[in-house]
């Protein structure tokens, strides 16, 4: 007679449901273990990494990527810049993104995306997590949950030159999974980095404080069944010890080569001109690429104030410029390594659609709540 559901699939159909319930249990185990080690899939992941440039605002996308000739006698009915059809594909490229032109072969552009709202910071929210209002986890969030990361020093998920802690939560995934934000909204990103002692006596002297402090973690665990949040807090901890001791030779562009910072414009368009402001774009593009180099699964880079409504050909020109050579270096270096066939890499190019209004400065307002990515 059969005592438990174990013996029964021991012994029916040769005992293959013995075999399959040993193998969910053993991975449910070393994921538990490390909740960050990649995942085995039932179909295998299409994209090993994501690299989202996230625009913040919106480029006017008559501007950029979505050509509407002037027609009429309107003094300004359609695209005031002069758009060319590039690459194998004849995509319709602005003058302002020349470099981005030179890889029209590796875009691919949708026009019809759109957010359920016309207010700037719930589509916003919307575009990051799905949902307008309530807290949920970000597409970071759920690409580090899917496939884990490749670097156990290194976390799934981060986020640079970041604004709203929103925009990267882990929501009611666990914790591990929530982004990490490397500099904020506006800052100058070669002064950003992660707090970190230097030293061996200084990271020794750290690695005992974490030990101390971990051990009273799991004598508060063990008084508690299955804690999952303080579970969470103890990895977490862990794994920021193990990314001060990594992170810190990422962030460091010394190794690069002149060229290289050259093709990324780092530590240029350093001045602010109208709403562009001054954040070092292409060192952010290069460290995108250095980190998914190392494993992270997700990279947000942030470009914001492209929220244009008054002096329009000034500031988006100063923008354009500010980002369009540090793209076409990423998506050269991404194509020479081989990471691009594996790699999706999003642009986000327009939040909302705009629509112009005659003005001395070319006021641009926006229409709706239609956006598209490239």
């Amino acid at each position: 007679m059969l005592n438990t559901r174990r013996q029964m699939l021991q012994t029916a159909s040769c005992g293959f449901g013995s075999l399959a319930l040993n193998s969910l249990l053993a991975e449910t185990s070393l994921q538990s273990q490390n909740p960050l080690r990649p995942r085995i899939t039932v179909h295998p992941a299409r994209a090993s990494r994501v690299i989202f440039l996230c625009m913040s605002g919106g480029p006017a996308q008559l501007d950029t990527f979505d050509y509407k000739p002037q027609t009429g006698k309107k003094p300004h009915p359609g695209s005031v810049f002069r758009f060319r059809q590039h690459g194998d594909s004849g995509l319709f490229i602005s003058e302002l993104l020349p470099e981005t032109a030179r890889h029209a072969d590796k875009l691919c552009v949708i026009n019809g995306m759109h957010a359920d709202t016309g207010i700037h910071a719930q589509s916003f929210l919307q575009l990051h997590t799905g949902e307008r209002l309530r807290p949920r986890p970000s597409l970071g969030a759920w690409v580090s949950y899917g496939l884990g990361t490749e670097n156990g020093n290194l976390p799934g998920f981060i986020s640079l030159n970041t604004s709203k802690s929103s925009v990267y939560s882990s929501g009611f995934l666990p914790s591990i999974h929530n982004g990490t934000p490397i500099g904020v909204n506006g800052e100058n990103m070669s002064r950003a980095t992660i707090a970190d002692l230097s030293g061996s006596e200084a990271e020794l002297l750290q690695r005992r404080q974490l030990d101390l402090v971990q051990s009273l973690n799991q004598r508060h665990l063990q008084q508690r069944d299955q804690s999952q949040e303080l579970e969470n807090v103890i990895r977490s901890m862990e794994l920021g010890f193990r990314m001060q001791t990594s992170a810190p030779e990422l962030l460091d562009l010394s190794g690069e080569t002149a060229a290289t910072l050259e093709r990324y414009r780092v530590g240029e368009a350093m001045q602010q001109i109208g709403t562009c402001r001054p954040t070092d774009f292409g060192r952010q593009c290069l460290l995108a690429r250095r980190f998914a180099e190392a494993g992270v699964r997700f990279i947000e880079v942030n470009h914001g104030s492209w929220d244009q409504h008054k002096n329009h050909r000034r500031d988006l020109q100063a923008n354009c410029q500010a980002t369009d050579a540090p793209i076409a270096a990423l998506l050269q270096d991404l194509d020479e390594r081989g990471m691009l066939v594996e790699q999706e890499l999003r642009q986000l190019v327009s939040r909302k659609v705009s629509t112009v209004k005659t003005s001395q400065y070319y006021h641009y307002d926006q229409l709706t709540n239609i956006f598209i990515l490239n």
